[in-house]
């Protein structure tokens, strides 16, 4: 039987046991190489059908494969994104339908206004609508009209404005 000893590999060390036996060393050194074919793994390796599907299935389950993307392809491909991009910083006001129909005129894809909207947000572009803002009332006219009438002797051109505050311009 096999006394411990080590057996070099380009990944890792792995140490030999009597409960090892080298059939199981090689097939897993395979497999971390990036074999997964069972066939060459049991010729290259002489391990059992049985062992050779264990090592298989273990290595799967540390290690999981990425998952196949399922479903249709994006209809928004990269160049595609880099026009959207463009367009809707072109035209801020733009909404998403609009964005859509310029997008088909000028592509010639078809896209409708959520995948718009869906892919600016995932580009870090948010579109709004404008809030909907009150008129000015009669009372708020009426006021505007005494503020301009009692302020109209005033010589505006020596007054500066700082956001809400007068500053007379002295001198």
């Amino acid at each position: 039987m096999w006394s411990t000893t080590s057996l070099m590999t380009t990944a890792m060390d792995i140490t030999l046991s009597p409960r090892k036996n080298l059939a199981t060393v090689h097939c897993r050194i395979l497999i971390r190489q990036g074999e997964r074919d069972y066939h060459t793994l049991m010729d290259q390796s002489k391990a059992s059908r049985a062992t050779v599907f264990r090592l298989l299935k273990s290595a799967k389950n540390a290690c999981p494969s990425p998952r196949k993307k399922t479903g249709p392809r994006p209809t928004v491909s990269s160049p595609v994104q880099h026009t959207l991009r463009r367009m809707a910083y072109k035209w801020p006001h733009y909404s998403n339908a609009m964005l859509a129909t310029s997008m088909e005129r000028r592509t010639g894809i078809k896209v409708s206004p959520k995948t718009i909207g869906r892919n600016l947000k995932k580009m870090g572009i948010q579109r709004k609508r404008p809030r909907p803002v009150p008129h000015l009332t009669e009372a708020h006219k009426r006021k505007r009209l005494a503020w301009c009438l009692a302020h109209r002797e005033t010589d505006w051109t020596r007054i500066v404005f700082f956001g809400r505050i007068q500053v007379p311009i002295l001198g």
